[in-house]
């Protein structure tokens, strides 16, 4: 069966026009379908660029590729003078090795949590982080991305307050100590002033001996609001001293003190020499009683 040159023709237009719907579809096909992976693409970069982590993508050689906005924030650089860096020199180098084995990890397609990592910034800056690695195929070729979340604030805030509960606890301590000291000084207070008080209160023809009951009077008084300073000034001081220290600052006079001791003046004036002697106050104009109610009143 032959055809004549005109259905020739026609076939052949029709064809022709068959393969050129053919060629559209595609063609309208393909316009589509690089649309939505542009705009896929976009989304992708816009959360890539939003999300709050830090996310680096290194290729196999450890070079930075590609980092968003956080990072650049992270690590104090602009993007672009991070381009191509090696990844591990932002990481302190006693986590160097651990960094790259979890790096090669994630490049045989896994994705792994690589822990805390001490990373460096710019100027040298310490940045702490928590760190994730997961591999990644683009365009055919191998890329690990890496998540960095910024924990600084958190282990700043920590150490503070272990420094807080480390001086919490010395306090506590410092406070243990002064209640021991402030028991023994309270113990020699009763031992040595107010027991040998008591043993002179009254005097041997029956009557009461007013010195001394002043001074009892007011040691009783101050056993309630004890002073450690003037705890720490009796332990120096020798029995007697501390008879005469009290009777001093309850206001009696040097010859009713030594009545009352029955000693001489002149013995209590070289007892009160050596009292402002272990007192530092012997080459000072102070009053040995105005300094006495001082150190009574003090807390």
């Amino acid at each position: 069966m032959q055809y004549s040159s005109v259905e020739l023709i026609w076939a052949i237009v029709v064809v022709i026009f068959v393969l050129l719907v053919l060629a559209s579809t595609v063609l309208s096909t393909i316009i589509l379908h690089s649309k939505k992976i542009r705009k896929s693409e976009e989304k992708f970069r816009t959360l890539y660029e939003r999300v709050f982590d830090a996310l680096i993508l290194i290729n196999k050689d450890g070079e930075i590729i590609d980092v968003n906005e956080s990072a650049g924030r992270l690590l104090g650089f602009v993007k672009e003078d991070l381009d191509r860096k090696i990844m591990t020199n932002f990481i302190a180098p006693v986590r160097r090795s651990d960094f790259e084995e979890g790096f090669s990890e994630a490049f045989k397609g896994g994705s792994s949590y690589l822990g805390e990592f001490e990373m460096i910034g710019n100027n040298d800056i310490v940045i702490h982080a928590e760190v994730g690695c997961t591999g990644l195929e683009i365009h055919g070729y191998d890329y690990v991305l890496a998540s960095f979340r910024d924990i600084t604030g958190r282990i700043l805030a920590e150490a503070k307050l272990r420094d807080k509960n480390i001086a919490l606890r010395e306090v506590l301590a410092n406070l243990e100590q002064d209640k021991v000291k402030i028991k023994k000084q309270v113990a020699s207070a009763v031992e040595h002033v107010l027991m040998p008080s008591l043993d002179k209160l009254i005097n041997q023809d029956g009557t009461v001996n007013t010195a001394y009951y002043r001074s009892l009077k007011e040691n009783l008084r101050e056993m309630a609001s004890f002073s450690v300073d003037m705890g720490d000034a009796m332990t120096k001081l020798s029995p007697r001293e501390m008879e005469i220290c009290k009777l001093t600052r309850n206001g009696s006079t040097a010859k009713e003190i030594a009545i009352a001791l029955n000693i001489t003046v002149a013995t209590v004036e070289k007892h009160k020499e050596k009292i402002r002697k272990k007192l530092k106050i012997s080459n000072k104009k102070i009053n040995l009683a105005t300094h006495l109610q001082a150190i009574s009143r003090a807390s």
